[in-house]
């Protein structure tokens, strides 16, 4: 079964794409996390790893030890795009993972907006992809509402 990591997958956004995978009982999911939960891994039905953002080497073996196929990135808008890129850098060194898709939901900000630290941030993820040989997609479905 393909193996699928999502970052930041107890928040709101990422909750929901975990229950989504897990629904349709095609991938195993994994979640990744600052800390763990028992009970929401529990009730989500996927496991939650502990993880480092900051820390490259851990997250690269973490992805390995763990076979992920693809990476989904659903971190909040408060977090550096540090942890991202770093995150990306570990999927780029991990041989089991082949796939990446970045939290970069809403807006597809073009380059002349980047003096906007949120457009800046999220340029700079585009920029950190491209130099890698992850399939990716990033998802700029507009602003989410509800959430």
């Amino acid at each position: 079964m393909v193996v699928v990591a999502v970052a930041g997958g107890t928040g709101s956004i990422g909750r929901a794409i975990v229950e989504a995978i897990v629904a349709d009982g095609e991938f195993e999911v994994i979640v990744l996390s600052r800390k763990v939960d028992l009970e929401l891994q529990k009730s989500l039905g996927a496991r939650i790893l502990p993880v480092d953002y900051s820390d490259v080497g851990s997250l690269t073996s973490l992805l390995q030890d763990n076979d992920v196929h693809t990476v989904i990135s659903a971190l909040g808008g408060r977090t550096p795009p540090d942890c991202e890129r770093s995150l990306i850098q570990a999927a780029e060194r991990s041989s089991a993972t082949k796939r990446y898709i970045p939290s970069v939901y809403g807006v597809k900000y073009p380059p002349e907006t980047s003096w906007f630290p949120i457009a800046a941030a999220k340029l700079s993820i585009f920029e950190a992809l491209e130099k890698t040989n992850l399939e990716w997609t990033a998802v700029c479905n507009g602003f989410f509402l509800d959430y």
